[in-house]
């Protein structure tokens, strides 16, 4: 199946692609759809593959969770183990910690290599065969993301999300300025009111305190987004994420759930955006998401089903999609 994807990548970029000259990026009032962990729904999410079949699929931002190595290297990944997503616990037997986990802070950047990435869907499918994924580094996600950029012709922007800073701030590893000098390397965070990649670049974390430390470091508003959860955030958390962010990233569950007017309400008095978590093969939701004024974007697990959904949308409110050209349609996934 790798070999398959990456084929399937590979000759549709080449052959349609390249020459195609647009930007996504929503019209007022029409969020954008992100990548969640790459097209996280088709291929093993955070991997390269997962990455580019997104931006393919027409993705506007690519989403990669973040955390350090112990020769701190920020590679992607969404828990700060390395069980669940690779063969550690048969490559390095001893290593895990009294909890019996491997904790990716415990292994250099070069150890790590030598792993294996789970060929599953986090959610649906069985672990298959291992051969052909690795994990893969936050620069190589940005170097492949501007590249794709560049061939396609699209903005392309990326939203990384620090996993568990406290954590790597307990461990000696403060996982904060690691991302704001990786970011602002490839200038994907707005410096002196200029922000140089093709794409926006936007830091998410669930530690309000952690968005804070980002604030202070000189991330601006613009560039800054606090998750949030199923619980209702108090006011003062609101007042404070409002002081320093653009935007929240809600869990769904808040959004639909009985506070969720009050929340919504909250969110426009204070003048904040947002972006929604995670919608998997849903049209009809992603439809009325889309549809929402506050909405500045999607997390979606099926980049292309979100797209589509957003076409919709666009076509009921202007007549006419806002397409980006050069996205491959993939009817069904592989």
């Amino acid at each position: 199946m790798m070999r398959m994807a990456l084929g399937l990548i590979a000759t549709f970029f080449i052959g349609g692609l390249l020459g195609c000259s647009s930007t996504t990026g929503g019209r007022e009032g029409v969020g954008v759809v992100i990548a969640h962990r790459g097209a996280s729904g088709y291929l093993p999410e955070h991997t390269l593959a997962a990455y580019a079949l997104a931006v393919g699929q027409g993705a506007a931002i690519i989403e990669p969770d973040v955390v350090l190595t112990k020769d701190g290297v920020l590679i992607c990944s969404h828990d700060l183990t390395l069980d669940a997503a690779t063969n550690v616990e048969e490559v390095y037997q001893g290593r895990a910690r009294e909890d019996g986990k491997h904790y990716a802070i415990d292994f250099t950047l070069a150890e790590i290599r030598m792993l294996m990435v789970d060929d599953k869907e986090r959610y649906t499918a069985p672990p298959q065969q291992r051969e052909g994924y690795h994990v893969a580094t936050l620069d190589e996600m940005l170097a492949l993301v501007e590249r794709l950029a560049e061939r396609t012709g699209r903005r392309i922007g990326v939203i990384p999300e620090p996993k568990s800073p406290s954590f790597h701030l307990e461990e000696g590893q403060p996982i904060e300025c690691p991302l704001i000098e990786a970011m602002r390397s490839r200038g994907y965070l707005t410096t002196h009111g200029v922000h140089l990649a093709d794409g926006p670049g936007i830091v998410q974390c669930f530690d309000l305190e952690s968005v804070e430390r980002f604030a202070r470091l000189g991330v601006l508003p613009s560039d800054l987004i606090w998750l949030v959860g199923a619980d209702y955030p108090t006011e003062d958390e609101l007042d404070r994420a409002a002081a320093v962010t653009h935007g929240i990233g809600p869990s769904r569950k808040l959004v639909d759930g009985p506070d969720g007017r009050d929340f919504l309400r909250s969110v426009r008095v204070r003048g904040l955006v947002l972006y929604p978590y995670t919608f998997r093969n849903e049209p009809t939701d992603l439809e009325r998401y889309f549809s929402m004024p506050e909405v500045a974007g999607v997390f979606a697990d099926f980049p292309d089903v979100a797209r589509r959904a957003r076409e919709r949308v666009m076509e009921r409110k202007y007549g006419q999609p806002s397409e980006p050209r050069g996205t491959i349609r993939i009817e069904g996934g592989f």
